[in-house]
């Protein structure tokens, strides 16, 4: 390759934030230049995670590894772009991987920095209580903390000297800038006109302590926009130390000790920064944790003035509080007038209130026992009967095709139940007979007996879902005729003018031999016949019941899992985690890459069924003893199962989701649990020649701090970060608009689809979403 190849590293606490956000804010100038940054998400804060999933993918314990594909596929349409000549990234996620990155493009240069470690310690600590809820006050370590020291030192003696670019990191104020380091490695200083603003501030000492007093409290829910203000309160803030004298000293010597194993990683002038970092870190005020209070109450009073609606509720969270050893005088601060508890308490109080309503009406309801339905040998002969196949604009809800004969019994239509209510109303026919009706007069007959298996639809879970449940009588009328075919009425979708082809859901035909029926038995109807002898069913479960299936027809599905060797298996996986994490666009929860990674982290297998046989698919999920899902067809695939022995816990994406997937998985399995804190955003994808979104493709985002706490009580599983569920949330919501805005602005019965999913966002409390970035709805 002819061309650059950058990759700026980090490492972390070297003012990535900053450099990220001034690419991304001059990508088309960098790219007028000649040089090509990918996009990436960036917070209102100015802060991001850079781009490193553009050639990174997560390994099974979550963690970002080189993806040597995407890494191929960017860099050759790098080498096809005649406008760019260098190709830059940025994150701290390639600080970990370097020697892959060096292995894969040994051209490649490597931008770092290199920071006074004694600074780097201080800074971490400020990140922990800013965004990882420490509450401990700061303990200096013993020795200084060379590592990031010592993978550049090696990195270096892996390159040619012209490869490597290592600045000295440079505070706000100080000698030069990070960010016009590396527009100097592009060649671009005469180009671009660099600041000198700050990007993630570190906390003001009144910020941090106050802040490290209030993650003793449950405010997760509130982190976000509090960090925001503790953020804006810090800028301009002198800076101080939490490191005394005697440290300083002895930090001072072990510097001194490895200068020159280190120096030769720096120019002479950027060598002496990080020396004289730690001479600025000893002329700054030593302040000592714990006994500052008043500064503390200061920030207190000023956050009561700036945000009012914030103060309000930490205050809330504060004053219920059970713990009696809180500080006393802090406790007091936020101390409100009964009516104003109340007003803020009160929403609270009432969501908390419906929630346990909803659960009551939902176990009254989930309690219920209907009478089962009869044997499954209950198919009957229907005479001379008519197989109408589904006419055009046929759907689930409405179907256009079906049997017309004299004497036939009513089950012989489809029927489903409406839509999800609190209390189940009885089903409805969905079979419009005035269309069955209409139809011309057929003349010829054939011979012989036929089972009428039903409409079939092209969705795969409604397929399941409605389209398969009269075979089960099917073995019990095979005794009684000698059934030849079974007859299955398809939706068609036009190919030609004057030609139809069968539009058939995935699995077609393995779901149909796993239930007992042959593709040579199966006669996909696409022209109205009449047959002489028509075996005719019930349907064994109708879509939307909220009454488990009947002891009978589990049977048949055990029948059918021995039939298929579907058995236990000790060398499959005991933890699966059920991924959607490749349908984000078709009907996914925004933030589930974060998901699947922490699962991974958690020991789960990551499961997409999409790569899988359907008799494998169910193989997994009879083995497994622990299964979590993200709602998807996946759920409608354990249909077919008589006997689940695992724990389940679903993740819906739709608010009912619970109420159409309960009672199925409660006939087949013991533990079922459903979380369902969401909010369903306006779907964007538009079926070509439609006017209207379809709906289950819809985005779902689920409510970031209820989730950790689920997790917590369901599965005993810790660790889940809220902040980096809520930014990868950010980064789906954004990807999600941006794949359909163009296109549907771009026809006028549509363009209005955007819009309301933007303003839907906006409208969802930082619990689902965080901050989101300013400027996140636009490309």
């Amino acid at each position: 390759m002819n061309k650059r190849v950058i990759f700026h590293v980090g490492p972390p606490k070297t003012g990535s934030s900053a450099i990220q956000q001034f690419l991304h804010q001059h990508r088309q100038p960098l790219l007028a230049s000649g040089v090509l940054y990918p996009a990436h998400s960036v917070d209102e804060n100015g802060i991001s995670s850079g781009n490193a999933r553009e050639i990174c993918a997560p390994d099974p314990e979550g963690r970002l590894i080189l993806d040597h594909k995407k890494l191929t596929n960017v860099l050759n349409a790098f080498e096809k772009n005649p406008q760019a000549h260098i190709l830059l990234f940025s994150s701290e996620s390639f600080f970990r991987i370097i020697d892959d990155i060096i292995k894969a493009v040994p051209n490649a240069e490597i931008i770092c920095f290199l920071r006074n470690p004694v600074e780097f310690q201080l800074s971490i600590y400020n990140q922990s209580v800013k965004r990882h809820g420490n509450q401990k006050p700061f303990t200096p370590g013993k020795r200084l903390n060379l590592g990031q020291w010592e993978s550049i030192l090696k990195t270096a003696n892996q390159l040619d000297a012209h490869q490597l670019h290592c600045f000295a990191y440079k505070n706000l104020g100080e000698k030069g800038n990070v960010i016009t380091d590396v527009v100097g490695v592009l060649g671009l200083q005469d180009q671009l006109s660099v600041s000198d603003s700050s990007v993630n501030v570190s906390y003001s000492f009144a910020a941090l302590e106050l802040k490290r007093w209030l993650n003793q409290f449950p405010i997760s829910a509130l982190q976000g926009e509090l960090d925001a203000y503790l953020q804006a309160a810090s800028a301009g803030a002198g800076r101080y130390r939490l490191l005394d004298d005697e440290t300083l000293a002895a930090y001072k010597q072990q510097l001194a000790n490895v200068t020159a194993k280190f120096q030769r990683l720096l120019p002479e002038q950027d060598w002496q920064l990080v020396t004289e970092a730690l001479n600025n870190v000893a002329a700054l005020p030593y302040y000592q944790q714990g006994v500052h209070e008043s500064d503390m109450a200061g920030l207190v009073c000023q956050l009561r003035q700036d945000k009012p609606m914030l103060f309000r509720a930490l205050s809330v969270i504060v004053e219920s509080a059970e713990q009696p050893d809180y500080n006393v005088s802090l406790k007091s601060l936020f101390k409100l007038g009964r009516g104003a508890r109340w007003l803020v308490a009160l929403p609270i109080f009432a969501k908390r209130m419906l929630g346990e309503i909803r659960q009551k009406l939902n176990v009254s309801v989930h309690n219920l026992q209907l009478q089962p339905p009869e044997s499954l040998n209950n198919a009957v002969k229907v005479s001379n009967a008519d197989i109408i196949p589904q006419l055009s604009g046929s759907t689930p809800a409405r179907v256009r095709g079906g049997v017309r004969a004299q004497q036939l019994p009513e089950y012989a239509h489809q029927f489903r139940h409406q839509q999800i209510t609190l209390q189940q109303t009885p089903p409805v026919c969905v079979t419009e007979t005035d269309v069955l009706a209409e139809q011309p007069e057929i003349n010829r007959l054939n011979k012989g007996h036929y089972y009428y298996g039903g409409p079939a639809f092209s969705n795969f879970g409604h397929f399941i879902a409605e389209s398969i449940h009269r075979l089960a009588a099917l073995p019990g009328a095979k005794q009684q005729a000698n059934i030849s075919k079974v007859l299955i009425l398809p939706q068609l979708r036009r190919r030609l003018r004057k030609l139809t082809k069968p539009l058939l859901p995935p699995n077609f035909y393995d779901i149909l031999e796993y239930l007992g029926v042959d593709k040579s038995q199966v006669v996909l109807v696409d022209k109205p016949q009449r047959v002489e002898n028509l075996w005719v069913a019930p349907q064994q479960s109708l879509f939307r019941t909220r009454s488990q299936i009947s002891a009978d027809y589990r049977q048949f599905l055990l029948q059918c899992e021995r039939r298929a060797g579907i058995v236990p298996d000790k060398q499959l996986p005991a933890k699966i985690y059920v991924s959607r994490t490749p349908f984000l666009l078709r009907g996914s929860f925004a933030g589930e890459r974060y998901v699947e990674q922490f699962f991974a982290r958690q020991g789960y297998t990551i499961f997409r069924p999409e790569e899988y046989a359907l008799r494998e698919q169910l193989g997994y999920y009879k083995s497994a003893r622990e299964i979590v899902l993200a709602e998807g067809a996946a759920l409608h695939v354990m249909e077919l199962l008589g006997d689940i022995p695992a724990r389940i816990t679903v993740l819906q994406r739709q608010s009912n989701s619970d109420y159409l997937f309960g009672p199925l998985l409660e006939a087949r399995c013991k533990n079922v649990n459903f979380f369902a804190t969401l909010k369903v955003l306006p779907s964007l994808f538009v079926v070509k020649g439609h006017k209207s979104a379809a709906h289950g493709s819809a985005l779902s985002v689920l409510h970031a701090e209820a989730l950790r706490k689920h997790l917590v009580q369901r599965l005993g599983l810790d660790g889940f970060d809220v902040d980096e569920f809520l930014a990868t949330v950010q980064q789906d919501i954004a990807a999600y608009l941006h794949a359909y805005a163009n296109i549907l602005r771009a026809n006028e019965e549509i363009k209005q689809l955007p819009d309301e999913f933007i303003k839907k966002v906006k409208e969802l409390e930082p619990d689902y979403v965080g901050d989101m970035p300013a400027n996140w709805h636009r490309e």
